[in-house]
């Protein structure tokens, strides 16, 4: 609760603060773990909430009741809000777990080429974001995870610019005169 109580300036503020956080703590985390059916993700979840509310302790009402409405759906909303990211997550684990697309076979026969000149013409083309991926992915082995902490990106943002990059790097072998047939 320190943590929360430094983020607000006035002393009154952090008695409010206080106050709500030693009544309503518990309901707030009943509710996220209702949503979210995990103790541990709840208790972020109502960290999260609670940092908010800290955040911006002057646009909680101070009426008892409209001021339980607000705290216990912040403590909703950032319970749905962890269960959205957790499902992202989820979704990009299945999307890399998933079989080779058309696109993927036809990268692959891209990467696979004999022309190596001209796939090095193709992805000296390419933006920068694109080619580091894709260089660090397929010419030295990195991981998703090894690729973002590199170049201080998220994994989510790796993943897209690795899709991305094969996409473009398709595109520019055909314009360099590629033959995928």
């Amino acid at each position: 609760m320190l943590i929360y109580v430094a983020l607000i300036d006035e002393e009154a503020d952090k008695q409010r603060f206080e106050t709500i956080y030693l009544e309503f703590r518990k309901q707030m985390l009943y509710v996220a773990t209702c949503i979210l059916k995990n103790s541990q993700d709840a208790e972020d979840a109502v960290q999260d909430a609670l940092l908010g509310l800290a955040k911006n302790i002057k646009s909680v009402p101070s009426d008892a009741l409209l001021c339980k409405n607000y705290v216990l759906i912040s403590a909703r909303n950032a319970a749905l809000n962890q269960l959205t990211k957790r499902n992202r997550i989820a979704y990009m684990e299945f999307q890399d777990a998933q079989p080779s697309s058309a696109q993927d076979e036809l990268f692959d026969r891209v990467a696979a080429c004999q022309d190596v000149e001209l796939l090095m013409r193709a992805l000296r083309r390419m933006d920068t974001p694109y080619q580091e991926v894709l260089v660090l992915e397929y010419l030295h082995g990195l991981s998703t995870r090894e690729i973002a902490s590199q170049l201080h990106r998220k994994e989510v943002t790796v993943r897209k610019q690795r899709c991305r990059g094969k996409q473009i790097l398709i595109q520019l072998c055909k314009e360099e005169g590629m033959d995928f047939d």
